[in-house]
């Protein structure tokens, strides 16, 4: 709370993020649900992409496993929205008037031509444009392959294994079951 006015964090199911990252990472589904049911996991990343990953200079970074970072920041007392990421997908216009909503009631923006902002941010942050934009100006966050891959929900469904999917459901049953996953 000392040094965070507030937060806006998005969550996703775990499921899908095993797929995304493992596309993201190149890394396998089963190395992916080993690294986010960890609570002790560290990564270690380049400090630039495309750097040599022998070079000496990574930056150790602790993730822990994917319910221990949400109930991490779920836990900080200050304003916070936490919007589920199949929500955005599915009516983008009402979570983006919920940020909106947000900003207003907790720091006093006034936001003027609501409509327009709203409409503005609809077609900037449109997944395929996105896209497009990654395949000519690049995106930092890309390693392997491009960073905007899919941008779906559920893809869980026609990857995972059965032992994959009953392997993170036990790990984070009651957070996934709170937020409606299972």
């Amino acid at each position: 709370p000392s040094t965070s006015l507030g937060l806006i964090y998005l969550v996703r199911d775990p499921r899908d993020i095993v797929v995304s990252m493992s596309h993201h990472q190149n890394n396998s589904i089963n190395e992916i649900i080993d690294i986010i049911t960890n609570k002790e996991t560290l990564v270690f990343a380049p400090l630039k992409k495309n750097m040599d990953p022998n070079f000496p200079y990574l930056i150790p970074s602790h993730i822990s496993s994917w319910e221990q970072n949400y109930l991490s920041w779920q836990l900080l007392d200050v304003p916070k929205l936490t919007i589920d990421y199949n929500n955005l997908l599915m009516d983008t216009e009402n979570i983006i008037k919920l940020i909106i909503d947000f900003f207003e009631k907790n720091y006093n923006f006034v936001f003027d031509n609501k409509k327009n902002i709203i409409k503005n941010i609809i077609l900037s942050t449109n997944f395929k444009r996105l896209q497009k934009k990654e395949l000519e100006y690049g995106f930092a966050e890309s390693l392997e392959s491009n960073f905007f891959r899919s941008g779906k929900s559920n893809q869980w469904k026609f990857v995972l294994s059965n032992k994959q999917q009953l392997k993170i459901e036990n790990a984070f049953y009651n957070t996934m079951k709170k937020l409606g996953y299972i």
